[in-house]
């Protein structure tokens, strides 16, 4: 294979590359600015007073599982009515806090115990550590 060959190739590859991250952005951005939208609306309506919505993940990246911002002196009936707001909008996967793991899946927030001290007992009862 020529030189003048192998640059046109890799050229060409690098103008697919970049015209399909041009697209998934622009896609991206078209589906999260509606989300963000009905998610201010649905968290106003909720009585959700300076709550935001932020459809991006960690790296920045669009996604429709939202991670709520704020609400911190709201009571957890308000943060959880919020949450189940946003998580019933069409299209909104898996709502968070950005303070914790609670999900948007009842009416009345549930939590999770951490079960590491059972877990300790337990083992104790059964065996010895040693170190």
């Amino acid at each position: 294979m020529s030189i003048r060959l192998a640059l046109v190739i890799f050229t060409g590859s690098l103008v697919v590359v970049g015209s399909g991250y041009a697209i998934a952005a622009r896609s991206a951005s078209d589906l999260v600015a509606p989300l963000e939208a009905a998610a201010a609306d649905a968290i106003a309506e909720a009585g959700g007073e300076g709550v935001t919505a932020r459809f991006a993940n960690n790296s920045g990246s669009a996604s429709r599982h939202p991670v709520l911002f704020g609400g911190g002196p709201l009571d957890e009936a308000t943060r959880a009515r919020v949450a189940k707001a946003v998580a019933a909008i069409p299209g909104v996967g898996g709502v968070v806090w950005s303070d914790g793991t609670v999900r948007a899946q009842a009416n009345v927030p549930t939590y999770e115990p951490l079960h590491c001290q059972e877990d300790v007992e337990g083992l104790l009862r059964s065996s010895t550590i040693r170190f």
